[in-house]
């Protein structure tokens, strides 16, 4: 939707909620209502065959007027789709199944996919599975462990996982985040894990400190509202949850804007951690420009520290810089002794990596069951 890009935050919220009670409305009698995403409701209702097609006509003239707006009017454009389901083999599977082909096969531009399209047909099944599986919030989490000089885990790192359809594995983030990128699900996964390691928290209290990745298209979509909504649910201390900030957007973490959400997040308790400095072309600025908790080395300039003589003095330019601006350093990517060893000798304080530890898959996350944003 692009009514916040055009009008702002305040007419965007109130044109959602304007919208939404359109809706109610419209569809008083539904089964299921809900938020799926800014542009995207889904609602089931109870009809005859014979009936659909005026409804439908009705539906569209009354939703599509326009809203008015301190004395304006907020202009409405919609695309309506439907598809029939037999109430004698209805199921929340074959429901879910039906809806998501339906909205894939409307050639419109639902998920801005028109560009994709011919790759998305060829991937139907497999998107389908993919997207049915991240939007019931059927994704999981691993834990790895960051540890210190003497071998302590100070905290663990939650990394998304997905299970593999009809099999055992344990799919790892790489292999389905570019997908979710190009359905344009990633902030879905992204809520999913936020909320799924916040309830394991609760689960656990021993466990004292799990970061989440964050990416900046989600600090700055719904991250705050879902974050004040599940911390108000699960009462879990901020102390024990830490962010990782990776600056790979169009939103630079040198924006104001940007350090603002930072600052106000650190000043509510939560630890930022700055992920993979030195990918992306990172700059020095980014080090200059907040004062991170901890900043993590990316792993590219770490694998190869001991023959590799350029890596070696920038990880020792860091441990300099890391005591004048008092941050934590995490080297990546740490696969063995003779790594961490070095590693400990130039002063990098915290490790992770095969060395300290593999990702360990937690099986109780992909049974959590994450808040639909159903309609308010």
């Amino acid at each position: 939707m692009n009514i916040q890009k055009t009008y702002g935050q305040e007419i965007s919220k109130y044109y959602i909620k304007a919208f939404s009670r359109k809706i109610k409305i419209m569809f008083k009698n539904d089964l299921l209502r809900a938020y799926i995403r800014p542009n995207i409701f889904l609602n089931i209702i109870k009809i005859r065959k014979e009936e659909l097609k005026a409804f439908l006509e009705n539906t569209k003239s009354f939703l599509s007027t326009p809203i008015p707006f301190k004395g304006g009017l907020l202009p409405t454009h919609i695309f309506l789709t439907c598809c029939t389901i037999d109430r004698n083999s209805a199921n929340a599977k074959g429901i879910l199944d039906t809806v998501l082909k339906v909205l894939f096969e409307g050639k419109k531009s639902i998920f801005d996919l028109n560009r994709e399209w011919k790759t998305i047909k060829k991937n139907l099944p497999t998107y389908l599975n993919f997207t049915k599986k991240i939007i019931m919030g059927e994704i999981g989490f691993a834990l790895q462990p960051v540890k210190d000089g003497n071998n302590k885990i100070v905290f663990y790192e939650a990394l998304a996982r997905m299970p593999k359809e009809e099999s055992t594995e344990i799919l790892a983030a790489q292999k389905f985040l570019s997908v979710a990128q190009r359905l344009s699900l990633k902030g879905d996964i992204e809520r999913t894990i936020l909320y799924k390691v916040i309830f394991f928290l609760k689960q656990y209290p021993k466990i004292k400190h799990i970061s989440i990745n964050i990416s900046p298209d989600y600090l700055f979509g719904d991250f705050e509202r879902d974050l004040k909504y599940f911390l108000q649910e699960l009462k879990v201390k901020p102390e024990r949850i830490w962010f990782e900030i990776t600056e790979q957007s169009e939103k630079s973490i040198a924006d104001f804007n940007f350090k603002e959400k930072l600052i106000k997040l650190r000043n509510k308790g939560f630890k930022i951690i700055l992920d993979d400095f030195g990918q992306f072309h990172s700059n020095i600025n980014i080090l200059k420009e907040f004062n991170w908790d901890i900043v993590k080395i990316d792993g590219n300039f770490i694998k190869n520290i001991l023959e590799n003589k350029f890596d070696l003095m920038f990880i020792k330019f860091l441990v300099e810089l890391a005591k004048n601006k008092k941050f934590k350093l995490v080297a990546e990517f740490v696969e063995n002794e003779e790594i961490a060893s070095k590693l400990r000798e130039i002063g990098v304080h915290l490790l992770q990596g095969y060395y300290c530890g593999r990702p360990s898959f937690i099986p109780l996350s992909q049974k959590i069951i994450p808040p639909l944003i159903f309609l308010r």
